[in-house]
């Protein structure tokens, strides 16, 4: 599911991390907690209504900028096809968190999205060295290994 996705043209000069699920005591998260308008925006996203899911991740964005919000935004984005505004969410978290695989691919499908095949297959590549060295968790590597597969097999046919 995290292949599909969306992000802000401008990435912010501060560098972040990933947006921390802790709820800190509580059993569901606040609204002044960061992962509340993700939380929202995943479930939105879960029922296909994407425009309200990129509302949520847009607000956490303009409370919090981090890797997970912009590329979930981008996912978002992608679901409805605006692939410009899907790769710049992209780039942003992977400027924000450049050795997280699932950013190279939120890029490459916006990339493919846009018929700029090379530039896409250079991000899933990207994406699956990080996976292949060990940077993400192998759920995650699995994920990028078969997106890449199903790219390399649309791009032969």
């Amino acid at each position: 599911e995290w292949l599909f996705g969306s992000t802000s043209p401008a990435a912010p000069s501060v560098s972040a991390k990933l947006s921390a699920s802790t709820t800190q005591g509580r059993s569901a998260p606040s609204r002044g907690d960061d992962s509340w308008h993700k939380n929202r925006g995943n479930e939105f996203f879960k029922s296909k209504d994407f425009e309200a899911a990129i509302r949520e991740y847009s607000l956490g964005i303009e409370r919090k900028p981090t890797a997970t919000l912009h590329s979930n935004r981008s996912a978002a984005y992608c679901a409805l096809g605006q692939y410009q505004l899907a790769k710049a969410d992209a780039d942003v978290a992977i400027t924000l968190d450049p050795e997280w695989a699932k950013t190279y691919s939120r890029k490459g499908k916006a990339l493919y999205g846009m018929a700029s095949y090379k530039m896409a297959a250079d991000a899933y590549a990207r994406g699956l060295e990080l996976c292949l060295r060990g940077a993400v968790g192998e759920a995650q590597q699995r994920d990028t290994e078969l997106e890449w597969v199903h790219l390399l097999f649309f791009m032969a046919s």
